[in-house]
């Protein structure tokens, strides 16, 4: 498995070849180029865009804000370009990483970055939905257990849940925009 692997979910159509990271396809729109700053006739990485410099810098900066260190900064290069992508991506995605990689950052950071912004963390087991509430929960973000209890607040920007409720009637009624 690679370091990342994105998975766009709002496109009935999906190519498995959308997600090599090697695919210098003319097609390629601004935002798939944009992860890697390869540039095509070269193997030297090139330097970000001023805007992606000013998004990892803003992320840096939310990142020792919930750490509360002031020397932290993401754990990896797969985690920074994820980061990134959460934070431009127009589509709904997913993202898959290796355990230990910084998911958690994931919802965490765009939350902090943006009180608008609304995440759905689906854990597979209880005691980690309650570790990753918690750490919501001490990063002082309205989030809410929905395993503890079926009645969703509006104002919640991230909404915890097992696996099994992700079937749920309730549940389904919150997946609906408004």
């Amino acid at each position: 498995m690679k370091d990342i692997e994105v998975i766009s979910l709002s496109s009935g159509d999906h190519d498995e070849d959308d997600n090599d990271d090697n695919d210098n396809d003319d097609n390629d729109n601004d935002n798939d180029s944009s992860i890697s700053f390869i540039v095509p006739d070269s193997s030297r990485a090139s330097l970000p865009p001023p805007a992606v410099q000013e998004i990892r810098e803003d992320i840096r900066k939310v990142i020792r804000k919930i750490m509360n260190d002031p020397a932290m900064k993401e754990k990896s290069q797969a985690q920074m370009d994820a980061l990134i992508m959460v934070q431009t991506e127009t589509r709904d995605i997913m993202i898959a990483m290796k355990m230990g990689r910084g998911k958690s950052k994931l919802w965490m950071v765009p939350s902090v970055m943006d009180e608008e912004v609304k995440s759905i963390v689906v854990c597979p087991f209880v005691a980690l939905l309650e570790e990753q509430y918690s750490k919501a929960v001490t990063a002082r973000l309205r989030c809410h257990n929905y395993s503890l209890s079926k009645s969703v607040l509006e104002n919640i920007q991230i909404l915890f849940l097992q696996v099994k409720h992700c079937s749920s009637q309730t549940f389904a009624r919150y997946e609906q925009p408004p």
